[in-house]
């Protein structure tokens, strides 16, 4: 098994950055180090080891080294999307995959079945808990993630002598946003459980079909005994709590009335509006749109100021 490493070794090291527009890539494609794509507005489908997300403003994916991914326009108009090359701990040979990647006949040798020169490829890290950089994160507060990269790609653009500090830095706060909007941090003051590792996929994941077989490679155990120390741990089942992350997000969804139910429904993971329903008046003792109506009636009491 890999062994897993503290915080205290990162040290990202930012190679280069830029905006991906009009360029796609419906061919697989690997990478030797890891790249963090964040999508500023407009919408594209990003698949990376077959896991296919929709991506939105406020979308984060981490694609991890020699891991096949794709990316794919739904429309005509083009996704916004920033993004930069990183290594997370201290790398002898960064420079090498820098000049690779800038080398165009070297470039289109990342589209073949596997990677040539081997050897450059960084390991997927592994953090204490078993914790794993999620392939996706949506963020609660997308400006604040969209002015991070925006800094990296300015200071990026104009060659600025203080860029690897300033880009050191701002990698450093990502990654601690990514840590909290997955709530590691919240587990942070115990002993990491396996059932942290499995809450922290359903967070991440939640707005995606999910089954207990995704849940227990994130873990590495089998499935069943995963789900088991998952009751153990926490009282509930796997299920039990998927659900009830869900209506949590859905709650937040059905305070803005121009959102249909079944957007609300598909946002939140759920694969059917009836079986959204059902999991709602069974958690909250009201349908959809009960309670849509009810918090808009509590909102419409509130005197404003």
């Amino acid at each position: 098994m890999e062994k897993a490493i503290g915080f205290d070794r990162l040290c990202p090291t930012v190679r280069e950055a830029g905006m991906q527009l009009n360029d796609f890539w419906q061919i697989p494609r690997l990478i030797y180090d890891y790249q963090f794509m964040y999508c500023l507005s407009g919408h594209a489908v990003m698949t990376i080891d077959k896991q296919k997300h929709r991506m939105s403003r406020g979308h984060l994916a981490i694609i991890p080294p020699n891991v096949k991914h794709t990316l794919v326009y739904e429309d005509e108009q083009s996704a916004e999307i920033a993004w930069m090359h990183l290594d997370l701990i201290d790398q002898e040979d960064g420079d090498w995959i820098y000049r690779f990647y800038s080398t165009p006949d070297a470039y289109v040798l990342l589209f073949g079945d596997r990677l040539p020169h081997p050897e450059h490829i960084r390991k997927q890290l592994i953090f204490h808990g078993g914790f794993r950089l999620p392939k996706f994160v949506i963020f609660d507060d997308p400006e604040e993630i969209a002015s991070m990269f925006r800094s990296v790609l300015k200071a990026f653009a104009a060659e600025k002598s203080y860029f690897q500090l300033l880009s050191r830095t701002v990698a450093l706060q990502l990654i601690d946003a990514i840590l909290t909007q997955c709530g590691y941090w919240q587990s942070s003051g115990k002993p990491i459980l396996v059932s942290d590792v499995m809450k922290q996929y359903i967070h991440t994941n939640y707005m995606k079909k999910i089954t207990l077989q995704d849940i227990g490679e994130c873990t590495r155990y089998n499935p069943d005994y995963a789900g088991k120390l998952f009751r153990k741990e926490t009282g509930k089942t796997v299920v039990e709590y998927i659900n009830q992350h869900r209506i949590a997000k859905a709650k937040a969804m059905l305070l803005d009335p121009s959102l249909p139910m079944t957007e609300v429904a598909a946002r939140c993971g759920f694969q059917s509006i009836n079986y959204f329903s059902s999991v709602c008046r069974q958690l909250t003792g009201k349908s959809p749109r009960a309670l849509r109506a009810h918090y808009l009636t509590i909102m419409d009491e509130v005197p404003s100021s």
